[in-house]
């Protein structure tokens, strides 16, 4: 369980940081510059003809459904640990009250997970 709630921390911590709003500033700009270097290789490079189309098409695509799998991941690896210690047992077991408390504060992230283009 330890090592479970120790990589939904590490994947909440990511999404944390990317969603820092400097780093989104700075995200969306690197956005931009990679959507102009499709429309320069679209322009300059034959073989990547309309490749343009084809980033700006599947770029929100893409972000959406890598935070649509995050969230169910992580509602669902939150839900297993919370199901398996909802027998009311952790009130005695101090280790076992923690890792409920966290795994909640964890579970109630879910939420907070977007596309960095959906601002």
């Amino acid at each position: 369980m330890k090592e479970l709630l120790t990589t939904i921390r590490l994947t909440i911590a990511a999404r944390n940081y990317l969603d820092d709003s400097v780093l989104s500033l700075g995200f969306q700009a690197a956005g931009r510059v990679l959507t102009q270097e499709m429309k320069d290789a679209h322009e300059f490079i034959p073989e990547l003809k309309n490749i343009h189309l084809a980033w700006t098409e599947w770029e929100p695509d893409f972000y959406a459904a890598a935070a649509t799998h995050t969230t169910t991941w992580l509602t669902s690896h939150t839900g297993l640990i919370l199901s398996k210690l909802a027998d009311g047992g952790t009130l005695t077991n101090a280790a076992a009250s923690k890792l409920v408390y966290e795994t909640t504060l964890l579970a109630a992230q879910a939420s907070k997970v977007k596309s960095p283009l959906a601002d």
